[in-house]
């Protein structure tokens, strides 16, 4: 008797976590959905004032990953928090409001979602936008962080090179994804989200010390031939 109770108990307290495990997931789900319901409403009544906000955040996010697990400073006393106060503000105020207007004069220019409408689009990022926006970038950053005329335009000497060059390894194929298959709205997240990443890089790389020259020309051989690659397709 005391066996079959024992299973009796075995078998009520299994269904009841198999119930619990049922509602749980469930909930789990109706969240998610009302999160993102909750998401793209915001994007449509207010889609400027959302994508900068955004951008802003993922980019403090990527800066903070840059101190903490790159650069190790972890304690209160080493972490620099005017450094993130610059990325927010230039994702929030800079790349944000610039990469969706940038997305939005694309749709225009390149109408469909042909494949090679969608190369074409990733070219004239990679070849136009990209230089651009990273000459910008470090331009601004260099103000933020009061540098004269002449040491922004050392930076940008020493940076632009590997950071374009660093860019061409990765986005391309990203945007060749994020041209064809996400709906325009949703292009800047996607981008942000890969993103954390390549801001990570981006605050680790504005923040290091100059490399060899040797060095960056090694990778401007090598990448050299994707922006050929490009140009081709923008005049296809």
């Amino acid at each position: 008797l005391q066996e079959i109770l024992v299973k009796l108990f075995k078998e009520y307290i299994s269904k009841c976590l198999y119930m619990i495990d049922i509602k749980y997931k469930i909930n789990c789900k109706n969240s998610l959905l009302k999160l993102m319901n909750f998401y793209n409403r915001i994007l449509q009544l207010h889609p400027w004032k959302s994508q900068m906000i955004i951008s802003g955040f993922l980019m403090g996010t990527g800066d903070v990953i840059s101190q903490t697990v790159l650069e190790g400073h972890r304690s209160y006393n080493f972490f620099e928090f005017d450094r993130t106060f610059r990325f927010v503000f230039l994702g929030t105020f800079y790349t944000g409001p610039l990469v969706w207007a940038w997305f939005v004069k694309l749709d225009k220019i390149f109408v469909g979602h042909s494949l090679l409408s969608v190369i074409k689009r990733v070219a004239l990022d990679q070849l136009l936008f990209s230089p651009v926006s990273y000459t910008g970038f470090i331009l601004f950053l260099g103000f933020l962080q009061r540098l004269n005329f002449e040491n922004i335009k050392e930076k940008w000497k020493t940076d632009f090179r590997q950071i374009y060059l660093t860019n061409l390894q990765l986005w391309p194929a990203v945007q060749l994804l994020n041209f064809y298959f996400i709906p325009i709205q949703h292009r800047l997240f996607v981008t942000k989200c890969v993103g954390i990443f390549w801001n990570t890089y981006l605050a680790w790389q504005t923040n290091q010390i100059s490399r060899p020259r040797s060095f960056k020309l090694e990778r401007e051989k090598q990448y050299r031939s994707v922006g050929y690659l490009m140009v081709l397709m923008v005049w296809t």
